[in-house]
């Protein structure tokens, strides 16, 4: 089970959740991250490649 942090608005609702890995470290040695088969690229209007 992942342990994570509510952040909440000022009367309580909540609006996000964030999980640490570091609060996380046991579900990721049990599932650890897999190598992914698709690769993208982002490029201008022009096809030129650009790095983020």
């Amino acid at each position: 089970m992942l342990k994570g942090i509510d952040l909440k608005r000022k009367d309580g609702s909540e609006y996000f959740t964030v999980y640490l890995v570091s609060e996380n470290e046991e579900f990721f040695d049990k599932y650890p991250k897999k190598e992914s088969k698709i690769k993208m690229t982002i490029a201008d209007s022009d096809g030129k490649e650009i790095i983020l």
